[in-house]
């Protein structure tokens, strides 16, 4: 569709110029035509793609607007001889100007063209370059030699130097999209048409007259189809947008062209006839002080750089040293708080990814973190059943206790995967959010996202509040292993053009907080191993079994006599439910639900009957403790002690007992168990 505007855009430009070289007795008509349809493209392209911000169209419709009526006024002036309706059309020409200036520096604004401070020195010093060239070209020959009078000399200059500064902003405009967006260069190509018409229309009046007639004026038309072409497609509503930064910031035009712009006066002395040599002057000094200020800027920019890279390498050492996840979080805010300028206004939070209330046996809910304001709260049915533990404790609930909350009419809330995770570790990312799908920390081949705050996800923008723009980094290994952080990403909140300055040093400062964090995850696990290998060699000839459930019911340790027991092995990676027949699961969900009831670590004191992998039974006294809160252990203990030896003796005086109840029980059970 854009392309088809854009066609039918070209085709009335073409066809408005063929009407004003061929019909030049009705050229005024044709002019006034053109000024019509570009403001009309224009408005239409405003109503078609709503902008974000609509004022610097608006502003330049009107400015195309207020060209056309000067083409018009104009043309009447001419025909009729009346001198009121040229000044009429002077001033409207005059005002063209800054309009066209408001226009397109608002569209620049919000743009990476103008961010920092030395990318507006580049612009100016060019557009001071550009003017003083363009003086000592046009209006120095126009005041020695041309019979114009003094206002009409004054005029033709400011023409000419008012285009030469629309079509240096239009040119920041293109280099701020990257060459990619039709509409900056639609308006680039319009400003260039302008600029053309008013040298030529000058250097006409100087010399009396050029070869082709009036063909040079057709440049004004071009710029008429071109920014009204501008608005039709869809890139134009992206001019209003924040541009993504560059990888290189700030780095501007390069030594050689501010060295071209510093010696631009003394060019002019040496190359022309520059009879005012005070404007030349007053210019080079301008142009100095311009480039000194770039230069001290660099220096600046170069300063700053050097202390980012202090900074960012103190905090890694920081990172390197951490001993737990609470000085992993502490190292990490402390990092962003000194890379952000002092006086900047910032949030941190972090983000945890939550399951959905039908997740998977490896899910499991935390509670007892602080969260902000915004974030999910815990259920009512949590709340009760944790009433007795600590706030500062994680609670790890595993599926079992969550299908049995189900089961009663309770109703689970989303929670984040945080697998197996120390106390301190859990509550140490505070302020939290737990969000219920991945949140937006990557974006390409980045391992990071900046976006205006107002397009985050309800749960973010609350805690977020105030804060222009979010960047969001991840905090996820990239090959996770068995443990995995409580976190999922880190939020800060500022301003955009800041953070867009410090994305690549926050980044990095994640992916080392990232790398810390998977570093004391992997050194818990060896620990572990450690301890359980221990454990394997010390009770090697021990009759007990002792089995060490995770919070999610995986077996991460079991002691050789279980083979002896059980007369089975425990497979890797297994649950309890692998090694227990399925008749006998009842019983074993009941033990352990009794035991996560004991929020005192009391623990369960029971006896199972278990069938063999032989189909032979055994009877075992059971003592299952809930230490899911241990920072050592951090799970259910259970020990088995074989008692069917004992059982045994007192088997006979149980089947006589069995023989003299009363008629109508159930003895034939009991005959096949015990008998």
């Amino acid at each position: 569709m854009a392309r088809r505007w854009l066609a039918l855009a070209g085709a009335a430009t073409l066809t408005l110029g063929a009407a004003i070289l061929c019909f030049p007795a009705v050229e005024g008509f044709f002019w006034a035509t053109a000024g019509v349809l570009s403001t009309v493209g224009i408005l239409f392209g405003i109503r078609l793609h709503q902008p974000a911000r609509r004022a610097p169209w608006i502003v330049l419709a009107a400015a195309v607007a207020t060209l056309g009526a000067g083409d018009t006024a104009y043309d009447l002036g001419l025909r009729d001889h009346d001198q009121l309706w040229l000044i009429i059309a002077e001033i409207c020409y005059l005002t063209l100007f800054p309009l066209l200036a408001y226009a397109l520096l608002g569209l620049t604004r919000t743009s990476a063209a103008l961010h920092d401070r030395s990318t507006v020195v580049d612009l100016l010093s060019l557009v001071v370059a550009a003017g003083l060239v363009g003086w000592t070209l046009t209006a120095g020959p126009l005041a020695s030699s041309s019979p114009w009078p003094v206002f009409d000399r004054s005029l033709a200059a400011a023409h000419v130097l008012g285009s030469m500064v629309v079509v240096v902003v239009t040119a920041a405009l293109v280099v701020a999209t990257r060459a990619r967006n039709v509409s900056a260069i639609l308006l680039a190509v319009g400003a260039i048409g302008l600029l053309t018409s008013d040298s030529l229309d000058a250097f006409a009046e100087l010399h009396s007259a050029l070869p082709g007639g009036n063909v040079w004026e057709l440049g004004y038309l071009i710029g008429y189809g071109a920014w009204g072409a501008a608005a039709l497609p869809q890139s134009m509503a992206r001019l209003t947008l924040p541009v993504e930064p560059r990888v290189d910031p700030g780095r501007g035009l390069g030594v050689l062209p501010l060295l071209a712009i510093a010696l631009t006066g003394p060019a002019l002395l040496l190359i022309s006839d520059a009879g005012d040599v005070t404007v030349v002057a007053i210019g080079s000094a301008l142009m100095t002080v311009l480039v000194a200020t770039r230069l001290s800027d660099a220096l600046t920019a170069q300063r700053r750089a050097v202390e980012r890279e202090r900074l960012l390498r103190h905090a890694c050492g920081e990172l390197v040293a951490a001993a737990d996840a609470r000085a992993v979080a502490a190292t990490l805010v402390a990092g962003i708080d000194r890379l952000l300028p002092r006086a900047e206004p910032h949030r941190v939070i972090f983000i945890s990814l939550a399951a959905a209330a039908a997740t998977a046996d490896e899910t499991m809910p935390l509670s007892g973190v602080a969260a902000v304001p915004g974030s999910p709260r815990l259920p009512s049915a949590w709340q009760k059943a944790g009433a007795r533990a600590s706030e500062e404790t994680a609670d790890l609930r595993p599926a079992a206790e969550r299908r049995r909350a189900r089961s009663i009419g309770s109703t689970p809330v989303a929670g984040p995967i945080i697998g197996r995770v120390e106390v301190a570790d859990a509550m140490a990312w505070r302020p939290l959010v737990l969000l219920d799908h991945q949140p937006p920390a990557t974006a390409g081949g980045r391992r990071s996202r900046l976006s205006a705050t107002r397009l985050l996800h309800p749960d973010l923008r609350a805690p977020l509040a105030g804060m222009p723009a979010t960047l969001v980094a991840s905090l996820a290994a990239e090959q996770p292993g068995r443990h995995r952080s409580p976190v999922n990403a880190v939020a800060i909140g500022g301003d955009h053009a800041v953070l867009a300055g410090l994305q690549d040093t926050l980044e990095v400062l994640a992916s080392q907080a990232a790398l810390a964090l998977r570093r004391l995850g992997h050194t818990v696990e060896n620990n572990r191993r450690e301890r359980d290998a221990y454990l394997s060699a010390v009770s090697e000839r021990t009759a007990d079994v002792v089995i060490l459930l995770d919070a999610d019911e995986w077996i991460r340790y079991a002691s050789p006599s279980m083979a002896d027991l059980l007369k089975v092995s425990v497979p890797i990676f297994s649950t309890w439910r692998d090694i227990v027949h399925r008749d006998d699961h009842g019983q074993v969900e009941n033990t352990l639900d009794r035991a996560r009831a004991a929020l005192d670590g009391s623990g369960v004191n029971t006896e199972w009957t278990l069938r063999r992998s032989d189909g032979s039974w055994i009877q075992v006294e059971v003592n299952c403790r809930d230490l899911r809160n241990h920072p050592a252990v951090q799970g259910l203990v259970l020990t088995l002690h074989d008692v069917t030896p004992d059982r045994r003796v007192d088997l006979p005086s149980t089947l006589r007992r069995l023989d003299r109840s009363a008629p109508g029980r159930n003895r034939r059970s009991v005959w096949r168990r015990f008998g």
